[in-house]
């Protein structure tokens, strides 16, 4: 009888924490200048046929990537991402109640 060899199981790899609102990374991406041919995100992953993309720590809908936030269970898209995670930078930096 052959032996089976186990494979390392990967964990997905953990994102920033982006703030919410309402318990929403979604909420303020209205001034968002990105294109809008596929939604910033999808809300409720669990329950749709998306559900997938909780073990893999994002899925490719339509041609873009999207990032699986746990906290929120939510999929953002990976350029929305990046940039709302430049705008909190930003945010911070001109905060000067942040020093």
């Amino acid at each position: 009888m052959a032996r089976r060899t186990k494979t390392p199981k990967t964990r997905p790899q953990r994102q920033p924490a982006l703030p919410s609102v309402n318990g929403s990374a979604l909420v303020g991406l209205e001034e968002c200048p990105l294109h809008r041919k596929t939604p910033f995100g999808i809300r409720n992953v669990r329950m749709t046929q998306f559900s997938i993309a909780r073990f893999y720590g994002g899925i490719k809908f339509n041609g873009e990537t999207f990032t699986y936030l746990p906290d929120t269970d939510e999929l953002i898209r990976d350029d929305v991402l990046r940039w709302r995670i430049k705008q909190l930078k930003c945010e911070a930096q001109n905060d000067p109640d942040q020093r």
